[in-house]
């Protein structure tokens, strides 16, 4: 299962903020959807491989953190951006990336709410290849 966006500019960009200033954090805690959502795509019994074509922040970075395989175009960019917006990652990516890279530099994303260039993100671990745009539309789209 391939999940990518519509067109070049985002991945998935995460939640409406609009929606997450109106919700309490309690509310969120107390019905995780997304984070549901996330552990699904996780245990799937079937590969899926995050296409990422662009942005890919806050809840949009989570879901390729619950993909088996993330390939971005070396246009991309990723990271736990939510600290930017005052509020803590909340679908599991915080998790999810301590698992892929060391505690310490999770750390430092996650508190700093970074955004890293596709390059980066291979060269540390987060993703499984950075590839031309046009390399990742021939490979790696489907129709």
């Amino acid at each position: 299962m391939v999940f990518t966006g519509a067109g070049n500019d985002a991945f998935a960009a995460g939640a409406d903020i609009k929606e997450l200033r109106e919700t309490s954090g309690l509310d969120i805690l107390l019905n995780p959807k997304i984070q549901n959502v996330y552990n699904k795509i996780e245990s799937f019994e079937k590969l899926t491989i995050a296409r990422i074509n662009g942005y890919a922040l806050g809840g949009g970075f989570e879901l390729a953190l619950a993909c088996d395989i993330r390939i971005a175009a070396e246009n991309a960019k990723v990271g736990l951006s939510e600290l930017n917006l005052g509020i803590v990652p909340g679908a599991g990516g915080t998790q999810r990336l301590a698992r892929l890279i060391p505690k310490g530099k999770a750390l430092e994303l996650i508190l700093t709410g970074k955004i890293l260039k596709a390059e980066e993100a291979y060269t540390m671990g987060l993703l499984t290849d950075c590839v031309a745009k046009v390399e990742l539309d021939q490979q790696y789209l489907t129709s």
